[in-house]
């Protein structure tokens, strides 16, 4: 299912002024190459004002007017929310109501009057909303209400509910993950990419070697197209057959140790054939040595028993050896039987 997304980051009053640039599209050089510029023209504006910035500052000059304590220089001045959903989820859900359901979520959380802007960009990979807001808590200035940790778990849990609404979930609970810039992200790949081609070329050379520098001999004077082309080719083979046989032993050691590797693997699966049964072997003798231990127990038992009957009463003891007395008797005429045979 994809999931519905919501970042937040403070901003001073000069990053608000950035922001206003580029969510408003009002420079021509942008710094993120996924801008569509010909698609500018469907980006939607729900909340507008003449100047973000300087509705910013008057806010906070209000703000400021309306308290005794200075607001501190390096403090906020306003939050700024990107809203969206995984690429994946656009297409299938109804965006605008998505945005607008967004927006006024944010309007409660701020009031409408802290809501300075909020645009809708459709010119980019994957459409999302920026909006802008004045962080006001009991009359004061204090982005720190709106960004504590508790603070954005219940953003994260409120606009998870809203998100069910459209089929999306809430983002993963503990990620790690951060926001990149798409700038950033484009030079890390880059990087990246770079590596992975260093790698790739590290590789081919420690399996095929140097790459070979072919050197044409220069034509001679009066020598004809033909004897230059074969005089070029003789070259050529002459200059590529150290590799050539080289590629060859390599080739030649590599089919000997994939019949070696065979003959390994077929080894191995005889010998856990063997494993097998003689660990199968050896459950059997310890099934046998249980039941035998089973059966002495049994016998030691019923001596202990027999001995225990004799000290207890005399009658026992004679009856015993009445038994003993009958049973030497039967056991003798079988035997004079056996001789007689």
């Amino acid at each position: 299912m994809p999931f519905a997304i919501i970042r937040c980051q403070k901003c001073s009053l000069g990053q608000v002024a950035a922001a206003e640039k580029h969510n408003l599209r009002k420079s021509e050089n942008h710094s993120n190459p996924d801008i569509d510029t010909s698609k500018s023209h469907l980006n939607k504006s729900l909340v507008s004002c003449s100047s973000i910035s300087k509705e910013v500052a008057r806010q906070v000059e209000e703000i400021q007017a309306s308290q005794k304590r200075k607001i501190r220089k390096d403090a906020p001045r306003a939050l700024e929310y990107v809203v969206t959903a995984s690429p994946e989820a656009f297409g299938k859900i109804d965006e605008k109501a998505f945005f607008e359901a967004s927006l006024r979520f944010l309007k409660a959380r701020h009031g409408d009057d802290r809501i300075v802007s909020a645009v809708v960009h459709l010119d980019e990979s994957t459409p999302h909303m920026h909006v802008i807001a004045v962080p006001v808590h009991d009359g004061k200035l204090n982005a720190k209400q709106f960004m504590a940790r508790n603070a954005l778990r219940t953003l994260q849990d409120d606009f998870g509910r809203l998100g069910a609404g459209f089929g999306l979930q809430r983002g993963r609970e503990g990620s790690q993950a951060t926001h990149m810039r798409v700038s950033d992200f484009k030079k890390d790949a880059d990087k990246q990419i770079e590596a992975i081609a260093e790698r790739v070329e590290k590789l081919r050379e420690e399996a095929l070697g140097p790459r070979i520098q072919v050197k044409q001999p220069d034509p001679k004077l009066m020598q004809s197209k033909k004897a230059y082309g074969l005089e070029c080719i003789n070259s050529t083979i002459k200059q590529i057959s150290p590799q050539w046989e080289a590629m060859h032993a390599k080739a030649t050691e590599s089919e000997a140790l994939r019949a070696e590797n065979s003959s390994l693997q077929e080894e191995n699966r005889s010998l856990k054939t063997q494993v097998s049964r003689l660990q199968e072997y050896g459950k059997n003798q310890r099934e046998r040595a249980e039941k035998a231990e089973a059966n002495l127990a049994h016998a030691s038992f019923f001596v202990r028993f027999v001995d225990w009957l004799r000290t207890k009463s005399p009658e026992v003891d004679r009856l015993l050896a009445r038994f003993e007395r009958e049973e030497k008797q039967q056991t003798r005429p079988d035997q004079h039987k056996g001789r007689s045979r």
